[in-house]
């Protein structure tokens, strides 16, 4: 949100969680994109990414649906704060 508000585009945020992160770690032929074969880790959110009320609505890891209804770190982490 910080870059963005700095000036980096939303498209070019969203990449950089995304691809360009994929990318420093070497994994982009497995993440990054959502692609055939590819690992499928997709977050839905109740709004655009970049809307700090959006709430975490659904978790996918490796394409299988993730259940974080009561977890108090995943709350923790979508309410802003960290590890």
């Amino acid at each position: 949100r910080t870059s963005v508000k700095n000036g980096l585009s939303a498209d070019a945020a969203l990449n950089g969680l995304t691809l360009n992160a994929a990318r420093l770690f070497g994994m982009e032929s497995s993440l990054g994109t959502l692609d055939v074969g590819k690992i499928a880790n997709i977050t839905v959110l109740s709004g655009d990414f970049l809307d700090e009320k959006a709430k975490v609505k659904h978790m996918f890891i490796d394409g299988k649906r993730v259940d974080f209804e009561g977890s108090a770190a995943v709350h923790h982490l979508s309410r802003g704060g960290t590890k």
